[in-house]
């Protein structure tokens, strides 16, 4: 499955635009590019990608993708991440997912359900998530579902409370 093609096609749909507010719609998107690698057990499924005070507004083509594996293979035993910021949301699954005795880290993906890049999740859930939800949304929804069935895992679990709904 090429991700980066189906995220692109949602993303250069007319209506996407008008789904999102100017803000959110100049961040752009970014997706987990290994999500689909190897046999996966487990899954972690998150909201969106964070866009944090010092991240730059537009990332260029080779930026808009993330390796969940190089997370948390950076993330294990650190306590920043390359910008020297400590991470609460990546060191907290590094932990859950690996300790002295159990490294569940290379059976697990990860996958965020939208791919627009904010850190209050609450604001696009206002904006978005409506009675008849966006094209925009229910896309989204449609590749998450493609990628589940997938990676078919054992377990999924919701490491964001906006994702559980």
């Amino acid at each position: 499955m090429d991700i980066e093609n189906k995220i692109k096609t949602i993303w250069s749909d007319k209506n996407t635009k008008n789904d999102l507010t100017d803000t959110i719609f100049e961040r752009g998107w970014r997706y987990c590019n290994d999500v689909l690698e190897g046999e996966k057990k487990i899954l972690l499924i998150g909201f969106n990608p964070s866009f944090r005070e010092d991240d730059d507004i537009r990332e260029e083509d080779d930026k808009k993708s993330y390796s969940f594996k190089d997370i948390m293979n950076n993330t294990r035993n650190k306590s920043v991440n390359s910008k020297g910021c400590w991470d609460p949301y990546w060191n907290s699954i590094s932990n859950m997912l690996c300790d002295a005795n159990v490294d569940l880290r290379g059976i697990t993906s990860y996958w965020d359900i939208f791919s627009f890049r904010e850190k209050n999740q609450s604001e696009f859930k206002k904006q978005i998530i409506k009675e008849n939800p966006s094209s925009f949304v229910i896309k989204h929804i449609k590749l998450a579902q493609e990628i589940i069935e997938e990676i078919k895992p054992k377990l999924i679990i919701v490491k964001n409370k906006e994702a559980w709904a």
